[in-house]
This record gives C-alpha cells, sequence and structure tokens, in this order.
C-alpha cells in the first residue's frame, strides 16, 4: 500500500495520538462538535468525569491550539469551549477511527 507518509511523520503522528488518547478527550470532542459548550454541560453529560481531569483535558487541548476558551463577563462569570479551526479537522478523524472500531 503506497503512502505520503514518512518516518520523519512517525514523531508528531504519536503526539497527536497520544494527547487524542487521553481519557476522556474523544467524549469532549464529539461534544464540542456540536458547538461551544460551558463546563458544567461537560460534566453533566460525561458522568464520571471530574472537574480536576475536565480542566486537565482542556487545558492541553488548549496549549495545542485544538480548543479555545472564551471567557464571559457578568455574574457568575461564564467559560465555553469550542473547537478551533485545527481541532474541527479532527472530527474526520474520529469518523474514521469509529468505522475503525471493529478492530477493538
Amino acid at each position: 500500500m503506497e503512502t505520503n507518509l514518512s518516518q520523519a511523520d512517525a514523531k508528531n503522528t504519536e503526539k497527536l495520538l497520544h494527547i487524542l488518547s487521553s481519557t476522556w478527550t474523544s467524549s469532549l470532542f464529539i461534544q464540542m462538535a456540536s458547538g461551544a459548550a460551558r463546563p458544567k454541560e461537560f460534566l453533566q453529560s460525561n458522568p464520571g468525569l471530574s472537574a480536576k481531569v475536565l480542566s486537565e483535558r482542556m487545558t492541553t487541548l488548549r496549549e495545542h491550539g485544538l480548543v479555545e476558551r472564551e471567557s464571559f463577563g457578568g455574574i457568575p462569570p461564564r467559560v465555553e469551549y469550542s473547537l478551533t479551526p485545527e481541532g474541527l479537522r479532527i472530527l474526520p478523524l474520529l469518523e474514521r477511527v469509529k468505522e475503525l472500531s471493529f478492530l477493538a
């Protein structure tokens, strides 16, 4: 099978796979595919997800430019997370992984 991947691509590929394979990350991506969401919405729709882990995942995703955080003034202050254009590019990859889930 021919591919346009080279051995030099392995490091970046492994890095992305490591980021995406963290627990809850795919669930968060799938939820943000429908639009921006607040932390409370993530916690309610993902039983077992803790606020600490949510914060860690969002920080990592923000550091890699896949998610953006928007703060709104007011009382109480409000925060929403959404996928960046780079984050949106991950969605087809997740769809392809879903197609291959028969391997798991």
